[in-house]
């Protein structure tokens, strides 16, 4: 199974959220407009991301709460061949994101703020389940949730789901915990990183070691 790096550009800074994805294109298979970068910049980023890397897949984390129809299509217009949408939203607002998606463009749910029961009950209340969902642990959460309590999540959700979904991790993932997601039996299909790569003084070197990793 090959396992996708998706790199979160989570800054607010356009000039080098371009210079890191410049950089880094090449060992990485999913860009991701954060939801800090397209707050400063709206989606326009999306559609510059878009021309700069026709060839890779741009995410645009919207991390969408209500109105879900209405804001899929405004990243799908952008240019965006994903959206985020959380788990936590009422659900009329989840299926209506999802049917939106037409063409190759695809919703990612995103567990942020959920727990291991909690995103199980909400996947199972959905009557139709998008292509993708992100476990994703949140940056203020780090110094008090371990990550290896959502990645336990991948095997209920591979089960609930009949591998039908593919399963995203996050979380401030570094090459040390990439390394412990490759020793799992059951492993996601896309690893998000973002502050080990953007934060580096040299974004090019950690992206291939994280490459290099997954493979």
């Amino acid at each position: 199974m090959k396992i996708q790096l998706q790199l979160a550009l989570d800054m607010p800074n356009k000039k080098k959220a371009i210079k890191i994805a410049n950089q880094t294109a090449k060992f990485i298979d999913i860009i991701e407009a954060g939801t800090p970068l397209i707050k400063e910049e709206s989606l326009h980023i999306v559609k510059t991301f878009k021309k700069r890397f026709p060839k890779k897949k741009i995410l645009a984390d919207m991390k969408t709460m209500d109105v879900g129809a209405l804001e899929a299509k405004l990243a799908f217009d952008a240019g965006a061949d994903i959206t985020t949408v959380c788990l936590s939203a009422p659900k009329e607002t989840i299926l209506s994101a999802i049917n939106s998606a037409k063409k190759n463009k695809q919703v990612m749910l995103d567990t942020i703020g959920l727990n291991k029961k909690e995103i199980l009950i909400k996947l199972k209340q959905l009557k139709k389940r998008p292509l993708y969902i992100c476990l994703h642990r949140a940056i203020d959460e780090k110094l008090h949730k371990s990550i290896t309590n959502l990645l336990a999540c991948i095997k209920d959700i591979k089960r609930l789901t009949k591998n039908k979904v593919k399963i995203a991790v996050a979380g401030s993932i570094n090459d040390k915990i990439a390394r412990q997601i490759m020793a799992l039996k059951e492993k996601p299909d896309i690893v998000i990183v973002g502050s080990a790569i953007t934060k580096a003084k040299n974004p090019e070197i950690i992206a291939r070691k994280i490459k290099e990793i997954l493979k």
